[in-house]
């Protein structure tokens, strides 16, 4: 738990740092959410629309916070930091 937090703090930092523009506290919980996350996801919390909510993980994907993966018709981006520190805490 102490190390999600930590990743969780230091990835505001980040995003507030590199992304000012689109920096909101709501977009770094959606990410810890779950370990990956999709348009939908930040459209259902009111963070933007569909085009706005795909240029916002493209550009997290851009600075190294997500990585995209195309599943059929879906792209998902996976937050892989959290994933691992998930799976290590099982």
């Amino acid at each position: 738990m102490v190390a999600i937090h930590q990743l969780f703090k230091s990835t505001v930092e980040i995003v507030r740092t590199r992304l000012p523009k689109i920096y909101t506290k709501d977009l770094v919980e959606v990410l810890f959410r779950q370990p990956y996350c999709k348009i939908k996801f930040l459209e259902e919390a009111g963070i933007g629309h569909r085009q706005t909510a795909s240029q916002y993980l493209q550009q997290l994907e851009g600075i190294g916070i997500l990585r995209s993966l195309k599943i059929g018709r879906d792209t998902y981006y996976i937050n892989d930091v959290f994933l691992n520190l998930l799976k290590s805490d099982e």
